[in-house]
This record gives structure tokens, C-alpha cells and sequence, in this order.
């Protein structure tokens, strides 16, 4: 009966610890899309570093937590770069990302396109201090075998045109594994009223190893400050607001669970705070009348 109960309780924390691989967990992978596709490193032209912290299914023992960390920005006009680190708690497993990005701008007549990839390694740990067993000293618990590492690898495909931007990526994809994510947002303004922005928006995802989520909403923005409301296949919900300040960005989002799941659960908590540096390896174009001497203008 113990070696049985010891069996179970390792296969559902298998099972969180493999679908933490898979899973987009950021609720707030809007506010940069760095978080999705390592192309994003190109969508702003000064360095951005971003903290995120994520609780999933608050209320419930042990809930997953997840804390990452990203700082992206691009080198020239052509070229950006990417590092992102993320460490994760599912019950008895501790997985750690880390990633470096590169991204390439083509530019089209109208448009451009980033392309990206990004390159790292993830880790997987197993604590004996995060289960409550009958029988610790089951062999079941002693081994190594749950403890892995995994060449990461990442591709990504940005397109930006005018205030259309549509995005991919697919994880993994060196080792075939058939995953890959897709978002479109898209940049309306109002002309009757110039300080108001909507950003309806989508992101796909396809999982080999569960049913595919679609997420849907719209985020509205006024001056410096905005909400959003998405709703996901899988009937969550998620709402969130947030605030610019200066070089500052912090947004806050909460997501309703489906009805299945809202009764062991409360929700999802998740922050996010970015600071946008003054720095810049792009250079400056001059501007000047070719036909006219400096001191002329």
C-alpha cells in the first residue's frame, strides 16, 4: 500500500512537471511578447528587462509558482538579443530555463520581419522536501531517475506591419516535437479620441501532449493606463490592469478557473514589472537638408 501510494503521488507530479515544459503558464505575455517568441527581442529598439511572477490555482497545497526574468533589446538595426531565466515549482519538481535569443530584422517594403532563435538548457529536480510520503525511504524516492536535462531550443517569426503584428513560434523544434504557439494583435486608435487605444488580440497554442488552447480578448488603453479581458477554450478567464510610469511598466492579472477546477482552487495571480533602459546600440540617423551646409538649417 505504501509503495502503491508512493507510485501515484510521483505520477501526478510526473505529469505537472512534463506539462510545465509545454504550457505557456504567463497569463501577462502581452505586455512582452519576448515571452513567447525569441524574435520579439527586435520590438523595442532600447533594452527592455522584464520580472514575472506567477501563482497558479492559489488556495491549493502546494500550487505551482513560477518566476521569471528577461532582458531583450536589440544591438543594431538589424539584430537584437535575448536572455531569459525561469524557475518553476510543481509540487516535488523544480525546473529551471535558461535561454539566449538571437533575432535577425528583414526589412520589406512596408513591413518587416524578425526572425529568431533562442538556445539554452532546462533542468529538472526532484525534492523529497515538497511530498509527504508513509515511506521515505522507498527506493521509488531515493533515485536519480527524476532528476533530467534538456537541450532547449526555440524558433520565432515576427511580423510587424504598420499596427498589425502577427507572431510564431514553435518549441523545440530541433527534436521535432510537434508544439508551436501563434499571436496577432493589432493596434486600433479612436480619431475622436486621440488618447484611447484598443489592442484586440489572439494567441494559439498547439500542444502535442493536450488539447490546444485559443485565447481570445482585447486590451483598451488610455494615456498610461489599461485593462484587459481574455477568455481561454478551456472556460478561464483572465482580467488584468496596468500602469506606465516613465521608464516603468507593472501590470497585475487574475484568472478565473473553469468551473471543473474552481472548486479546489481559487485562481491565478500574476505580476509583472519591466523598466525600459536608456540604452541603445542603434545608431542615430542625422537629420539634414542635403542641400543646405549645417549652419544653414
Amino acid at each position: 500500500m505504501k509503495r502503491t501510494l508512493s507510485y501515484i503521488i510521483l505520477s501526478v507530479l510526473l505529469m505537472a512537471g512534463l506539462k510545465a515544459q509545454v504550457f505557456n503558464r504567463n497569463n501577462l505575455y502581452f505586455a512582452d511578447y519576448y515571452t513567447l517568441n525569441p524574435a520579439a527581442a527586435l520590438s523595442v529598439q532600447n533594452f527592455r528587462a522584464t520580472l514575472n511572477s506567477n501563482l497558479s490555482n492559489a488556495g491549493f497545497q502546494e500550487a505551482p509558482k513560477t518566476l521569471g526574468v528577461m532582458l531583450s533589446g536589440a544591438l543594431s538595426e538589424k539584430t537584437g538579443i535575448g536572455l531569459k531565466v525561469t524557475t518553476d515549482t510543481r509540487g516535488a519538481f523544480r525546473n529551471n530555463k535558461v535561454l539566449g535569443s538571437y533575432a535577425y530584422k528583414v526589412r520589406l517594403s512596408e513591413s518587416e520581419l524578425n526572425l529568431g532563435l533562442s538556445m539554452g538548457v532546462f533542468t529538472q529536480k526532484f525534492d523529497m522536501a515538497g511530498i509527504d510520503a508513509q515511506d521515505m525511504e522507498d527506493r521509488v524516492l531515493q533515485t536519480d531517475y527524476y532528476n533530467k536535462y534538456y537541450f532547449m531550443n526555440v524558433i520565432g517569426i515576427d511580423y510587424r506591419w504598420n499596427n498589425l503584428n502577427v507572431g510564431v513560434s514553435a518549441p523545440n523544434v530541433l527534436q521535432l516535437y510537434n508544439h508551436y504557439m501563434g499571436y496577432a494583435t493589432y493596434k486600433y486608435a479612436i480619431p475622436t479620441l486621440p488618447d484611447l487605444e484598443l489592442y484586440p488580440m489572439v494567441l494559439y497554442q498547439h500542444l502535442p501532449e493536450y488539447k490546444s488552447q485559443l485565447d481570445g480578448g482585447i486590451k483598451i488603453q488610455y494615456q498610461y493606463v489599461w485593462a484587459s479581458y481574455l477568455y481561454r477554450t478551456n472556460n478561464d478567464m483572465l482580467a488584468a490592469l496596468g500602469i506606465r510610469y516613465s521608464r516603468y511598466k507593472l501590470g497585475y492579472s487574475f484568472g478565473w478557473n473553469n468551473k471543473e477546477f474552481s472548486t479546489v482552487a481559487l485562481g491565478t495571480h500574476e505580476i509583472v514589472l519591466s523598466y525600459e533602459f536608456n540604452l541603445s546600440f542603434t545608431p542615430r540617423k542625422a537629420s539634414y537638408d542635403k542641400n543646405k551646409m549645417p549652419w544653414q538649417e
